[in-house]
């Protein structure tokens, strides 16, 4: 990567599981991202983590998914010069 680097890889900071909105991440900016991949695992479902998105937000809600799901979230900050570590994943059970 050169030209742009990153402080550290971004954390979700908040994984909800409300039910109304199957589930709701957030995370912190990361230093030089100019935008985030996010990565799901729905357990029952996914045999890895599959791509999700590609998003500038710092928030991402997941929807779709029935109460009860096991879902595992992470996320890549990058940006046109390359990508940081993944963030810690985040499992949740949805509607819990």
């Amino acid at each position: 990567m050169r030209g742009r680097s990153f402080a550290s890889a971004t954390p979700l900071s908040r994984a909800c599981t409300r039910a109304e909105c199957g589930g709701c991440l957030s995370w912190s900016a990361a230093a030089c991202a100019t935008y985030y991949r996010i990565f799901i695992k729905i357990e029952g479902e996914d045999a890895d983590f599959r791509f999700l998105k590609r998003d500038s937000d710092l928030d991402h809600t997941l929807s779709g998914l029935t109460p009860g799901t096991t879902v595992s979230v992470y996320i890549i900050a990058a940006n046109p010069g390359g990508e940081a570590p993944p963030s810690p994943t985040v499992t949740k059970v949805v509607g819990a």
